[in-house]
Order: C-alpha cells, then structure tokens, then sequence
C-alpha cells in the first residue's frame, strides 16, 4: 500500500463506501420489503414446507418435475451471476408456458434483482423471446418444423408412431405486417406452395382471414405438435385435399404412421371427407368415414373423424331449438316428442327446492347467448346422465323421449372421451374405462347407438299425416350432425380393433378429439393479450 498513490487508494476507499452504502440500501429494501408484504405463517405450516423439500423420506412423493424445479432453483441462487446461469430445458419449457398464459403474471413471479420483486430465479422475457423463434415461422410446411419433429420421434416404439393429423382455423386479424427478416409483408392468402395457390385461390392478394393449422397427435403418448399453418380466408375442401395428403406424405416419409384425422363438422370438412368415396373399400355404411392411406407402404386406412365435443354441442343446438329459442325443429319419435321445453321447466321447479336434483345446471345452461353456445360443458351437463335419470324419475310422462336423447348421447360422450385410466373408477361411469379388447362391450352399444337413430328416422317417415319433407327433417337432429355422429362412431370402432390388434396396449378414446388444437388456439390467443385475434405471424 505505501507503493500505492494516496489518490489512487482514497478513490478506492471512496469506492468502497459508495458499494456499501448501495447495499445497505438494499438490505433496509429488503427489510422493509419482509415487513410490508411477508406473511407470516405459523410453526406446523413452516414444518410441513421444511419437511417436504428437506425430508428424505418424502422424496419419493414430490412429482419429478417439482423436485427438478426446485434442485434448479438452488442451483441458480449458487451462481454469483444471473449471465451465468445455464436454465434446464424442462425449465424453459414451462417458462414459455407460463409466459404464453401471462406475460405479466410470469414478470411478477420471476426474481428481479434490481428491485428485489418476485420470488422464483427464471429467465427473462427477452431470452424467452430467443427460444420462442428458434424456428422462423412460415406459412406451409416449414422444412426446420419437419426436422425438429424427426429428432422427436425417432426413438419412438412402434406402437408410439400411430399420430392423428387435427386441422382446424382460427380467426385473425385482417392486417399487413412486415418481416424484418425478409422485407416481405405477410397477411395475404398463403397455402404454402405457388402451385396450390394459383390453382385453388380465386384471388392471391387477398387478405387472410383465417389460420389453417395442422397438428400431429400420438394415439399412445403425449406428443401434440403443431406441424404446418396456412393463412386462408375459409378453406374450401378442395385447398384442403392437396394440403392434407401433403401433410401424410411428410408424416409417412419420416416413419410416422398416420391412421386417423380428426376436424369439426364444417361444410368444407364434410365435403373432403366425402371427396374419398372411391378410396374408401365400399364398406356400404351410408357415410364415408375412412380412405386408404396412399403414402404407406402397406395397405392401411385412415380413419376420418368429426369432434365429439363439437357433435354434443350441435346436439344441444338442435334440441335447444325444438319447440324453444328460434323454433326451428319440432323432434319426434315415435309418438314422443323431445323438446327444450322439458328440460327448461324441469330446472326451473327444481331451481325453487331446497334439495336439488340438478345441481350442475345453472341460467347459463337454459338461457343460452352466444357465448354459452360455443361451451362444451354446459352442452354435455344439459346432455347429462343426471338430467335424463331425473326427468325419467320425476318429469312428466311426455319427457321420457327427452330423457333418453339425453342418456343416450350422455354415454356416447363418455365412450368417446376417456380421457386416462382410473376416471371410470372415481366417477363410476363403466364407459370411461380405456378399450383394451376387441371384444369390449362398449362397440356393442355403439352400434345399438346408432340403431337408436335408425328406428328414429323410420318412425318419422312411418308417421301418419300430410307432412312435408322439409316438416319430416325438422322432426330429427340435423343431417350434420347425424352424418357426423355415424362417421364417428364408424371409424373410432375399425380404428380401435386395428390399433388393439397392432400391439397397443389400450386406447385412450379421447386421442381421437380436438382438445389439443383448441388449447394451441388458446395459447395463441393469450400472447396477443387483449386483442380479440393474433396476427397472421
């Protein structure tokens, strides 16, 4: 120090001083901070946290994702500096996750330094920015998607490579945005490729309304993949063929088998499935419900599907307007007519009891807007084994017909829509028990399903009086919805026993629905926080 310059040594000191003080500003922070907005908690909650992150004994009862995120978290709060800290990819996974539902939730969850705000050590938005367009998006079958998807999949069993394609669209904002990467202004119609443009595109300057979205569902493991998106203004069956059979070429090609494709029951759905009527092996149901898969390289179908969830609604639609709401359908069969009216009185006497029967039914159910159209659980609680159990037991004598439309689309949601392995233990439902057999009982009922429908329509066109064909239709469920329900219940049969005879173990029947799409949309929807449609990017 005697060798040192006095200035350059008082300069340090003062240093010295200044970081000192920065820090016992920090600290009285921090203590203020613990005072103001700590709670404090008492001496056996303390021990039960203590003893879940601390006890060896329990370490077999934390979830691995959980004892993962909290062996990082110690791991992080060890580095001196936030640069150097290397984040798990399980980590970043859920951080983009979370940050997708809630950019500001995720802001204050995660520890700022800076501030002293937040509680968990997680990566900035900014380097959640960087992972998030890794890949650049683009409309069509992006070639980096395909790859990441092969690297996914390549160590998958056999059982594991039997995918459903989902494809639906979602609305977006008409608008230009430019591409900084490219120069190029996005938002006009775009199906990936020149020639499906040209050939099927009316107009190629046309703005887009709407984004086509493939997806790739594992029949027997988690994987859900957002695969191609196309901007559209309302596909048409005709853009969708060549894009589809594009899309099992792909999938095929890198050793995914494709034996189901699954969508809503839109016109333009409806119609591409009806466009393999010569490639479906004239199985002589009435519906084309299956084609053979061209691309394998054995003979293989495909099974088409329309949405269950999206079939018990239309099914609400159809009974919501029979004698109520636009009064567009009078349903009868065989002398018995099935009518809103029936469900609607019921739950307004019962909703004067102090006891109720049906607990689950509330104005949203009866009184239906917009919005609580488009809700499957309102559709599936008025479709209800308790609403048909309860209208049999104590609605008048005419509401048996509404009864059993209710018990019997009630059991075809839950034969459609098993969702895991222990649901039909915890609710008690024998139809939500996975298929494991080709000999299940549940296929039996199915087609006595089906039959239900069948009598149905015969005991309208047996119905004495001068009724109109048009008066004759009105009397029955839509012919949508009706074609929808036996392409459905079709296909999910054939494809079951061909996937129970290939070696899968047991089926999970909700594989076969639209679920996963609709959270993507909804993912898609969150980022752009409160506008009412993402961007075309």
């Amino acid at each position: 120090i005697k060798n040192t310059n006095p200035a350059r040594v008082l300069l340090t000191l003062q240093n010295q001083r200044l970081q000192c003080k920065q820090l016992q500003e920090q600290i009285e922070q921090m203590k203020l901070s613990l005072e103001t907005d700590s709670k404090q908690i008492d001496e056996e909650l303390s021990g039960d946290f203590m003893k879940i992150f601390s006890d060896p004994e329990n370490q077999s009862k934390i979830p691995p994702f959980m004892k993962l995120f909290w062996e990082e978290q110690q791991k992080y709060l060890r580095c001196s500096r936030s640069s150097s800290i290397r984040y798990h990819p399980m980590i970043i996974k859920y951080c983009l996750a979370l940050a997708a539902k809630s950019s500001g939730t995720y802001s204050e969850l995660r520890y700022d330094s800076t501030t002293g705000s937040g509680v968990l050590i997680l990566p900035s938005l900014r380097t959640l920015r960087d992972y998030r367009n890794y890949i650049r998006p683009q409309r069509g079958f992006n070639p980096a998607v395909i790859n990441e998807l092969h690297s996914k999949t390549k160590n998958f069993q056999y059982v594991e490579r039997f995918v459903t394609i989902l494809f639906d669209e979602m609305k977006i904002q008409e608008d230009l945005v430019w591409d900084k990467h490219t120069g190029e202004l996005i938002g006009y119609v775009d199906l990936g490729d020149e020639k499906i443009n040209y050939a099927t595109l009316l107009d190629v300057k046309e703005l887009a309304t709407h984004i086509l979205v493939f997806l790739v569902k594992s029949v027997v493991n988690p994987l859900s993949y957002s695969f191609a998106t196309f901007a559209t203004t309302g596909a048409t069956s005709f853009q969708i063929f060549p894009l589809f059979w594009k899309a099992v070429s792909i999938l095929e090609r890198i050793d995914l088998k494709v034996i189901a494709a699954t969508c809503d029951g839109a016109s333009p759905n409806r119609k591409f499935f009806r466009m393999h009527k010569n490639l479906d092996g004239n199985p002589e149901k009435g519906v084309v419900y299956r084609t053979i898969n061209l691309m394998a390289k054995v003979l293989r179908y495909i099974y088409f599907f329309a949405d269950v969830p999206h079939l018990i609604k239309t099914g609400r639609n159809c009974l919501a307007n029979s004698g109520s709401g636009r009064c567009t359908r009078w349903m009868w069969n065989s002398g018995m007519y099935i009518l809103w009216s029936h469900i609607s009185d019921f739950y307004h006497m019962d909703s004067n009891n102090d006891l109720r029967m049906l607990t689950k039914l509330t104005n949203d159910h009866i009184q239906l807007i917009p919005y609580s159209v488009m809700r499957v659980r309102l559709a599936a609680q008025v479709l209800s084994n308790s609403v048909g159990v309860a209208l049999n037991a104590f609605g008048p004598p005419e509401a048996s017909g509404t009864a059993k439309f209710c018990l019997m689309m009630d059991r075809f949601f839950d034969c459609l829509n098993v969702k895991n392995l222990d649901s039909y233990k915890d609710k008690l439902k024998p139809d939500l028990k996975p298929y494991t057999s080709v000999n299940d009982t549940s296929f039996t009922w199915l087609d006595e399903f089906l039959e239900y429908f069948k009598l149905w329509k015969e005991s309208i066109e047996e119905r004495q009086g001068d009724f109109t064909a048009n008066a004759k239709a009105n009397m029955f469920l839509s012919w949508q919805t009706y074609e929808g329900l036996q392409i459905t219940v079709h296909a999910f049969k054939e494809v079951c026993k061909f996937l129970l005879e290939n070696g899968v173990e047991y089926i999970l029947s909700e594989r076969f629905c639209q679920d996963d799409i609709e959270n993507y949309f909804g993912r898609q929807r969150s980022i752009g926080g409160r506008k009412d449609a993402p961007s075309v990017v």
